[in-house]
């Protein structure tokens, strides 16, 4: 369905239109003004695919309202209909853009031929625009893929790639390079991740202030990658970063009733520093049973092979077994 503006200062020539518009079952929805200035009040508020409008009209003639709506709406479609001797003014308004023009009195089959003329102009640019849409929406598709493909090769160290610089533009991180960049890492004792995503990304991307990638690594384990500013500290960041882990924590305990291990890693400065990071975040996750906090900092990482001893591993097994049954 379209939508129409039909313009004149007659209400009889706009209610003929409309009940034709009806009649034939044209797909239009329409909208009246009986002169130049509420139309082009109307055209500011409203979407309008076309506008039919007589020319000579009180406060606002026909011309220049084409004239302003153009500003508003550049690829407005406008249609004009005049009596017979203002001809000349109709070939003006043709000059401004217009689709067509009809001549008063209408005549039913001049007027069927002309709006089936336009239907056909707004039907193919509206399959023209859906295609667009297909094409950008796959592109940004791709992009996406990338980005989260390059991110998980980079975590893993495979970024040798030979190319490697053009896969890091066409994913749009060429700009990390300017950016700290830190790891949270979240891990959870059961299938966690393949079932909320798109829950948990949203509340990370909503309460995150900093620039923020997001990758789920397993059902189990997933990871944030934020981008800060290097003017801050480096004290501060991490300060930060460990107030935001603590408050995810509460967040996934009193939303999900989960309880999660997570940890804030070390400053990074550039995207093939990620892999050495990930590889010591991996080995404090894998030692998550013996620390006395779920939200450490992988900088305080020598301190874990302190709790190693019998006990705290026959504690840890327990804990392992009660989660897995």
């Amino acid at each position: 369905m379209y939508h129409i503006l039909v313009v004149d200062d007659q209400q009889a020539e706009i209610d003929a239109i409309e009940w034709l518009i009806h009649k034939h079952a044209l797909p239009f929805s329409v909208a009246q003004a009986n002169d130049g200035e509420v139309a082009l009040d109307y055209i500011r508020g409203h979407p309008v695919d076309l506008l039919l409008t007589d020319i000579r009209m009180p406060f606002m003639d026909g011309l220049e309202l084409i004239r302003q709506a153009k500003v508003v709406v550049p690829d407005l479609k406008v249609l004009i209909y005049s009596a017979y001797g203002e001809f000349e003014y109709a070939q003006k308004a043709i000059q401004l853009g217009t689709v067509n023009y009809m001549l008063k009195p209408i005549d039913v089959k001049e007027f069927l031929k002309v709006f089936h003329s336009i239907i056909n102009i707004l039907e193919d640019e509206r399959l023209q625009r859906e295609k667009d849409e297909l094409l950008i929406k796959g592109f940004h598709k791709g992009v996406a893929y990338e980005k989260e493909k390059l991110l998980f090769d980079l975590l893993q160290g495979r970024e040798s790639d030979v190319h490697y610089e053009e896969r890091v533009a066409f994913a749009g991180l060429n700009h990390l390079s300017n950016k700290r960049m830190y790891m949270i890492m979240i891990g959870l004792l059961n299938h966690f991740f393949d079932l909320h995503h798109a829950e948990v990304f949203e509340y990370l991307k909503s309460t995150c202030k900093h620039e923020m990638l997001y990758l789920n690594m397993n059902e189990y384990q997933s990871i944030m990658l934020i981008a800060i500013d290097p003017a801050s500290t480096i004290s501060d960041n991490q300060q930060e970063l460990m107030a935001y882990g603590n408050w995810v924590k509460e967040w996934l305990e009193t939303r999900f009733d989960r309880r999660s291990f997570i940890i804030v890693g070390r400053p990074i400065d550039k995207l093939e520093g990620l892999h050495y990071e990930f590889t010591q975040m991996e080995e404090i996750m894998n030692f998550r049973f013996f620390m006395d906090s779920s939200v450490v900092c992988s900088k305080d990482d020598e301190s874990i092979h302190d709790h190693l001893d019998d006990e705290s591993i026959e504690l840890m097994l327990k804990d392992i077994y009660t989660s897995f049954t």
